[in-house]
């Protein structure tokens, strides 16, 4: 779980730093939240937070959407 939350927490910081941080990066974070608050995701041999997992996949998708828009 431990793990999960560095490689999470550095692919952040790199999409950031990489790619640019936008409106859209923030909008599909908390969307991803919302979703993975009441969701539960298997790994590592226990039952992690899904808003950890949906959090961060919003953000990448959200900051996507509006880079290309």
């Amino acid at each position: 779980m431990n793990f999960l939350i560095l490689i999470i927490i550095i692919g952040l910081i790199w999409y950031a730093v990489k790619i640019g941080f936008n409106i859209g990066c923030i909008v599909g974070g908390i969307i991803g939240i919302i979703i993975g608050s009441s969701l539960g995701i298997a790994g590592s041999g226990g039952a992690s937070n899904g808003w950890i997992i949906f959090g961060a996949i919003g953000f990448f998708v959200g900051g996507l959407i509006s880079k290309k828009k």
